[in-house]
């Protein structure tokens, strides 16, 4: 501790005596090399000023200035402190002590008060409370004796040291923290009236902590500024800094990065400005990298890393520029756009990193192999063990972390533990759930053993994720509440609250919904008093979705106990508990908006579709409502809450008896489901399969294609369709209504620069389904169409469409002896076009779908390969555009999913006449008297000849591709 108390009359002998004369009496020497010690400590230059130090005591000793040794020997230790030395201190002051107690040549009882207090300020330094008692008592004698001395200086000193001791020591942390500012407190009215600034910067930066241990948030940042305002005044730039960096780390840790970030940026400029390096530096940079981050400007932490890897290779400083580089690749890690300007919603911490990040990590991880600095080395590797977690490349991620590991000689005990969390999270992805959870264990045993409460808890959390996967719910739970135990003691609110969410997550797994209910919504208030949107937002859909479990439970048995008086009506629900549903949902969605996380938007907007369901709300608000939240899951690339939205969409279709939609969006949930493995939403698709079975509905079938529909094609003339300029005008005036502009938009103008995005899509897409009534627009339109001309060419495509198809129905209504009536013969292929070719057109389209060179397996999903919802409308075109006059359902790839059922589809629906015929007919009608219906006699039996003849006049025609204009013959049914 440097302060005026201890420096000030040696600046002021300096002064009177510098200059007057050539030759520096002893006394003044060993003044001007205290000084200058004290100078290099400040700037960090710990062994220039250790060797000051140690000379301005053999100075002090040789004038016999007991007071001058004194103040000399408290400067060497504290240069000792800084290099750990604390054991070599303590021994040095005990020395120097002894001898002022012996020896009759130094008498001043403030200069042994002075090596008491030295000794009380090393040994509150050291570990264990035996060694801070010592200290108590040291600084006790040493206060005792600047009483009897009248020095308030040193009282005010020595009662600043209590004030750190008490800080520091272990028991009734509460008790001790008041001590610690009533004694801080009395030191800095002691320190004003001696007029010593540094003295009461000091003062004011132990009362900020004291402060801030009693979570008295806002005098601690009081006390903390005034502190920082000392230090400006003493022109001390140093301690300033340090001041800022923690004002820095507490903002941050209250959630508050845009006071933070000025702050550290502060701070980072002063250690800059004075050429000062190390790992005060380091942590300026790394709160100035997080707060940046935090407030949504991670390119701004990439600019801020590249100028302090600049700065490093300036300065040829490698460690320096190592640690740059991890920052570096942690701007990258949360940085979509990169180096440039661009807002970063809050998703974007969840992306995997890119590879600008490994790169910066890989080249940091080069330069601590080239210094052959192990602990640099292991901290590399840990964050690279970590960053591969992130990016799922988990053999890569189990090498890292043993490399880290296998630095036996670090002493890094954090470290160690988040090696051993990103072991146990690999593992636990892999399935090796033994593994994890020995890596986990050995993650909160490095930690506890060495006293690490942080660690400790996180090493907790990843075993309770272990047992969470082996469906150990009440262990893991059980676990999860010993963290959030350990981080409320510590008063981590953030870290309790990370904890209440995943009980809420494993009460919810275990159906405990009341339980998961309460811990959501008690961690949606600690994320509330911390300002943590990202969190708040978590706990409220956590929340909403627990209370529509509960609502839903609740309507199941209050409907159990009407069944037989109103078996067909539905339980009505409590008006407070849906009420409390529907806040929850609604604050939900507007936090996920806010915050521009389209993933929890999506599940909130389920909740909500879901409260619309229990509070009767019209069918057009809620299919709304679930149409948004599966254009908004799709954007997010979320399953679950696609499947949920569409489970929602088939059960209302089924309520209302629209079975072929019902099962339309079972079918799209099934395969969705049946990808992300969810096993809840699984049986709830069975279920709704099951009731459809109930309603003896075709569900495990494909759909067949009625063979009047395919002569219909046949014979269907060539039908013109809408005006293309009259389509694109219309489609004008909807997009200038929709973003409120006179101007028409230019036709190759992406619609979501113009402002049409996820927010206002389904709005303008059910405007344009208004205007075209025929045509069947996709939830995904905006992404598959994005420009006015793609839009008019999928509307002129569909309105085309539909009128043919109107066509073919008419005339398959009119011509019924094509169907075969009683028949049921298929349709099946003739030489001219073989299933051969149909399969190598559709290969041709898929492989430059999913921009791949090699055959697609005929009975691979086509949505394990990349075709999806939000490009499935798009393939559905490709492959009409190939097999020209084809009609395909918009469901095209939910209904066949694979390449082989697409070309049965297509050799059944090919419209070319040489390509099909009726089975059944050519052999039939070759028998004598056309005696197909043997079962039938008289009018029947003329009726099966009336029917077979033209059969058989139309089959030949087909074989031999000529055509008759004779009125009634088979030519009639061709254009």
């Amino acid at each position: 501790m440097w302060t005026d108390e201890l420096t000030r009359r040696y600046a002021a002998a300096d002064a009177c005596e510098g200059g007057k004369q050539s030759v520096l009496r002893p006394s003044a020497e060993g003044s001007t090399l205290l000084l200058r010690a004290a100078a290099c400590l400040r700037t960090e230059a710990i062994d220039e000023g250790l060797r000051l130090a140690e000379r301005s005591v053999s100075v002090f000793r040789q004038c016999g200035d007991s007071r001058g040794l004194a103040d000399a020997a408290r400067l060497v230790s504290c240069a000792m402190i800084h290099q750990d030395r604390r054991k070599e201190a303590d021994r040095l002051l005990r020395d120097e002590l002894a001898v002022f107690q012996t020896s009759a040549r130094y008498t001043s009882k403030s200069a042994e008060a002075r090596i008491l207090q030295a000794m009380a300020d090393v040994s509150s330094d050291r570990r264990g409370q035996k060694k801070r008692a010592e200290a108590l008592k040291a600084a006790g004698q040493a206060r005792d004796l600047a009483v009897d001395e009248a020095d308030k200086g040193l009282e005010a000193s020595t009662l600043a040291v209590m004030a750190k001791i008490f800080i520091k020591f272990k028991g009734d942390r509460r008790a001790c923290d008041k001590e610690g500012h009533r004694l801080a407190t009395q030191a800095l009215e002691l320190f004003r009236e001696t007029q010593d600034v540094r003295g009461q910067a000091i003062a004011a930066q132990h009362s900020a902590v004291a402060q801030c241990n009693l979570q008295e948030f806002v005098p601690a940042l009081q006390s903390l500024q005034a502190a920082i305002g000392f230090w400006k005044q003493s022109e001390d730039a140093m301690h300033q800094a340090h001041c800022l960096v923690m004002m820095a780390e507490w903002l941050l840790h209250w959630n508050q990065p845009t006071r933070a970030g000025p702050a550290a940026d502060q701070a980072l400029a002063l250690y800059n400005s004075h050429g000062i390096s190390g790992q005060r530096a380091t942590k300026a940079l790394q709160l100035a990298v997080r707060a940046q981050i935090s407030n949504g400007e991670p390119w701004r932490a990439i600019w801020t890393s590249e100028d302090a890897v600049a700065r490093s290779r300036e300065k040829k400083d490698q460690r320096g520029e190592a640690k740059a580089l991890l920052c570096l690749a942690e701007g990258y890690t949360c940085s979509p756009s990169g180096r440039e300007q661009q807002e970063a919603p809050a998703s974007a911490t969840r992306r995997p990193p890119p590879e600008d990040a490994v790169a910066a990590m890989q080249k940091a991880l080069q330069i601590a192999n080239g210094l052959n600095d192990e602990t640099l080395e292991a901290e590399v590797m840990t964050k690279l063990s970590s960053m591969h977690v992130k990016r799922i490349e988990m053999e890569e991620a189990i090498f890292a972390a043993h490399d880290a590991l296998s630095h036996r000689d670090v002493k890094d005990p954090v470290g160690k533990g988040q090696a051993f969390q990103s072991l146990a999270a690999a593992h636990l992805h892999n399935k090796d759930f033994a593994t994890a959870e020995r890596a986990a264990r050995a993650a909160r045993d490095i930690c506890r053993k060495d006293g690490r409460w942080q660690g400790d808890a996180a090493g907790v959390m990843s075993m309770a994720e272990v047992l969470l996967a082996e469906q150990k719910i009440d262990d893991a739970v059980d676990l999860a509440k010993e963290a959030q135990s350990l981080y409320s003691e510590h008063h981590d609110r953030r870290g309790e609250a990370k904890a209440l969410i995943f009980v809420a997550k494993a009460r919810m797994s275990s159906e405990e919904y009341e339980k998961a209910c309460f811990a959501a919504e008690r961690a949606h208030e600690l994320f509330a008093r911390l300002r943590d949107e990202e969190g708040k937002c978590e706990a409220l859909v956590l929340a909403a979705q627990c209370r529509i479990q509960l609502l839903q439970r609740q309507q199941k048995q209050s409907s159990a106990k009407l069944k037989g008086k109103k078996a067909s009506l539905k339980a009505p629900l409590p008006w407070e508990d849906l009420s409390k549903a529907s806040k929850a949902s609604t604050q939900a969605r507007e936090a996920a908006k806010k915050l521009g996380d389209p993933k929890a938007e999506a599940a909130a907007l389920c909740a909500l579709a879901q409260i619309y369901i229990f509070n009767g709300r019209p069918q057009t608000e809620i299919f709304n409502t679930l149409d948004e939240a599966l254009f908004v899951a799709a954007e997010a690339e979320d399953p679950k809450s696609e499947g949920t939205a569409l489970l929602l969409q088939a059960q209302m279709h089924l309520e209302a008896s629209e079975l072929q939609s019902a099962l339309k969006a079972a079918r799209q949930a099934q395969l969705i489901v049946d990808k992300s493995g969810d096993a809840a939403q699984k049986s709830q698709v069975e279920s709704i399969l099951d009731q459809l079975r109930g309603h003896e509905f075709r569900v495990d079938e494909a759909p067949r294609i009625d063979p009047r529909m395919v002569v219909g094609q046949m014979a269907l003339p060539m039908v013109s369709g809408p005006d293309p300029a009259a389509v694109r005008a219309t489609i004008q005036e909807v997009t200038k209504k929709m973003v409120g502009s006179g101007n028409d938009i230019e036709a190759d103008m992406p619609l979501m620069d113009i402002g049409i995005n996820s927010m206002n899509a389904v709005l303008f897409r059910n405007k344009l389904i208004t205007e075209f009534k025929d045509v069947e627009l996709p939830t995904t339109l905006v992404f598959d169409y994005p420009t006015v001309k793609t839009l008019s060419g999928l509307v002129v495509e569909q309105v085309t469409q539909a009128a043919t198809a109107a066509q073919q129905q008419a005339m398959a209504a009119a011509m019924p002896m094509m169907a075969m009536p009683g028949t049921g013969y298929p349709v099946i292929p003739q030489p001219g076009v073989t299933p051969i070719e149909v399969a190598s057109k559709i290969q041709e389209v898929t492989k430059g779908m999913v921009g791949s060179d090699r055959d697609i397996d005929a009975d691979m999903p086509l949505m394990d390969i990349g075709i999806n919802s939000m490009n499935a409308v798009l393939f559905r075109n490709k492959l009409g555009s190939a097999f020209e006059g084809v009609e395909l359902p918009n469901t095209l790839v939910f209904d066949y999913p694979t390449v082989k059922d697409l070309s049965e589809l297509l050799m059944m629906v090919n419209p070319t006449p040489r390509l099909m015929i009726l089975t059944g007919c050519e052999d039939a009608l070759q028998r004598p008297d056309h005696d197909f219906m043997p079962n039938l006699n008289g009018p029947s039996k003329e009726a099966s000849r009336l029917i077979g003849e033209p059969c058989l006049a139309l089959h030949t025609v087909v074989r031999s591709g000529t055509r008759s204009e004779t009125p009634g013959s088979p030519g009639m049914f061709f254009a």
